[in-house]
């Protein structure tokens, strides 16, 4: 990937690349003489409201890892929206993505539920947020694969169904963006299944089965035998 993960500011960098993407734009568009002013709709000025209020904006910066899985992955998709609410997407990205990535090791030794909750808002909000040529924030590809090997590491069965249901929701494009990486963690996945007994072997094997298969619902063979489907 280049430059580690940790050595730049996120929102720095996904500001840089929507500029790009943003000139790229402007430069399909120069025929049109006037541009539309941004206008706010009352859901988006209320979802801003509301996320100022969990992110305590005003006071020091806590990660928000602390909440119920359920209101950590809205959080992410609400976070995904925020290409034109500049402000708000750099406290998402540097204060709920990275600060908290920057404290994995805490996390690993911590209540499973608080890495289960920051490895799940990292995923959901890499599947979800787009820079303004459509395309996915990569770098973060990295970052969320860490998160995965901290998921498979422990002991705990719901840090197994968070990393089944990462690798259901984003295998295919980690298998794009880094594929060395992912085929490593394929392999430690099978060699924790042979290790002594895991917490919960179906999630295990779950994850297995995703990577086995490129991701793709059915295996390629069986495929073969249901062209309809």
């Amino acid at each position: 990937m280049g430059k580690g993960v940790e050595s730049f500011v996120w929102s720095v960098e996904v500001e840089l690349s929507d500029m790009n993407a943003k000139k790229e734009c402007d430069e399909k568009s120069e025929k049109q003489d006037i541009a539309k002013p941004e206008t706010q709709s009352p859901a988006q000025a209320e979802e801003e409201s509301a996320l100022k209020e969990l992110l305590q904006v005003e006071e020091k910066y806590v990660p928000l890892i602390t909440m119920s899985p359920v209101t950590a992955r809205k959080l992410a998709a609400v976070g995904a929206c925020f290409n034109s609410q500049l402000q708000l997407r750099r406290v998402f990205l540097n204060v709920v993505l990275q600060e908290t990535f920057n404290k994995l090791d805490v996390l690993e030794r911590s209540d499973p539920r608080y890495l289960v909750n920051a490895a799940n808002i990292l995923g959901d909000y890499f599947a979800k947020a787009r820079l303004s040529n459509g395309k996915k924030v990569d770098f973060l590809a990295e970052p969320l694969l860490q998160y995965m090997r901290a998921l498979l590491a422990s002991q705990d069965i719901r840090a197994h169904r968070s990393l089944a249901t990462q690798l259901m929701v984003n295998g295919r494009e980690l298998m794009s963006a880094l594929p060395q990486e992912l085929d490593e963690l394929t392999v430690s996945i099978r060699v924790r299944l042979l290790s002594p007994p895991p917490v919960s072997p179906t999630w295990l094997l779950l994850s297995a089965d995703l990577c086995l298969n490129q991701f793709h619902p059915f295996p390629v063979r069986c495929k073969n035998f249901t062209p309809h489907t």
